[in-house]
């Protein structure tokens, strides 16, 4: 049985894979008898990649100079060359060449792999993080996807739907045809999401590679146990998970004002059938997205799923009385917690960016990717 932790952190859950639930640092390696060669992975797309390794390396330049222009890049030497050296520890296990992984002030607790083997982790998942071994863990599902081309290959995509490009040229072909993307997403959002659907087994890919790196490097993966086995009601439900499954998810939710752990939720992934996309907290309700786009709703307080629908979660009343879901592109389900019965439908002409409930739950604000706004009395329509 797998046991993989993750924090809950504002909008983003950042999961990391935990190799074995009982082996020390010492004695990982042999305890899992650790395959030499990387797992065989199943495709997680066909789209051809349009890019070579220097096209590649000459995308990833131009995308991090924009992401340096928006974000602060921390310069800190010490912290850099920490996480670089277990990148390039990794790097060079997996045979994939270099790779440089950057600390950047990113808005949300995440790491994003970007064209040519560039990695960015956010300061705030390094500060939450309480040891290497953690902080390895998401340096390696991101290794995983620079394994698998996964950011060269979401750029060939669009490159095909958007601009219905197949090739490409120079450094200042790639440059124009970057620029005209960058053009595309300010114009059309609603396409360019459309396009980047991603393939849940993009991300299963990625952890499998994961698992596999961090055995590799001997690094350890107690500390979820341990957690699961200092909690009585936590160690309960992973036993009766053991009696049915193969891998179950701890995710640690965390007070991002004050730092505390709020509380831990234990999920069933169904013999790792789908994987969290996303997740935020509001009271005691804690709501994920999957990678089969449902929305997840459980209590904290008791640590059990209360609901489920299909769709993109948005927000949940302050009382915890109702969650808003995105269904479709536009399409809008209010829904009664804990029973998930339909409170009221909305469609709007065009993708729902964000939505908030007011603070006394009688009003949800809308606003769509085409920067219209809307305000809905709770079961009255629009």
């Amino acid at each position: 049985m797998r046991v993989r932790r993750g924090w809950l952190m504002a909008l983003v859950i950042s999961s990391l894979p935990v190799v074995h639930p009982h082996a020390s640092r010492a004695s990982l390696t042999a305890a899992l008898q650790v395959p030499c060669t990387m797992p065989s992975l199943p495709a997680a797309s066909q789209e051809r990649n349009l890019l070579g390794p220097e096209q590649a390396a000459i995308l990833g330049e131009l995308v991090m100079d924009r992401v340096a222009r928006e974000f602060k890049i921390v310069r800190d030497p010490a912290v850099t060359a920490y996480l670089r050296q277990i990148g390039d520890r990794m790097a060079d296990i997996a045979g994939v060449g270099k790779v440089q992984v950057d600390l950047v002030d990113l808005p949300e607790a995440n790491a994003v792999t970007l064209p040519g083997g560039r990695i960015l982790v956010a300061r705030k998942l390094v500060a939450f993080a309480r040891s290497e071994d953690e902080v390895a863990g998401v340096v390696a599902h991101e290794i995983g996807h620079v394994i698998s081309r996964d950011g060269e290959r979401n750029f060939s995509t669009l490159l095909r739907v958007v601009l219905n490009v197949n090739s490409l040229g120079d450094r200042a072909d790639i440059e124009e045809k970057y620029n005209r993307l960058l053009d595309n997403q300010r114009r059309n959002a609603d396409r360019l999401r459309s396009a980047l659907r991603e393939s849940e087994r993009v991300q299963e890919n990625a952890d499998r590679i994961a698992i596999w790196l961090m055995a590799r490097a001997g690094y350890a993966s107690e500390g979820a146990r341990r957690i699961v086995d200092a909690h009585p009601v936590l160690k309960a439900q992973f036993e009766n998970l053991h009696a049915k499954r193969e891998d179950v998810g701890l995710n640690e939710i965390v007070d991002l004002a004050t730092g505390k752990t709020r509380g831990y939720l234990l999920i069933d992934f169904a013999n790792n059938s789908f994987a969290l996309r996303s997740a935020f907290a509001v009271g005691d309700r804690v709501v994920f997205n999957d990678t089969q786009n449902r929305t997840l709703v459980y209590s904290l307080e008791n640590g059990t799923q209360i609901g489920h629908a299909f769709g993109t979660p948005l927000d949940v009343s302050k009382d915890g009385a109702v969650a808003a879901v995105q269904n479709g592109v536009g399409e809008l389900t209010l829904y009664s917690l804990p029973r998930m019965d339909t409170v009221d439908e909305q469609q709007f002409p065009s993708e729902i960016a964000f939505a908030r409930f007011s603070e006394d739950g009688r009003r949800l604000f809308v606003l769509t990717v085409d920067h219209t706004a809307y305000t809905i009395a709770v079961g009255a329509g629009q």
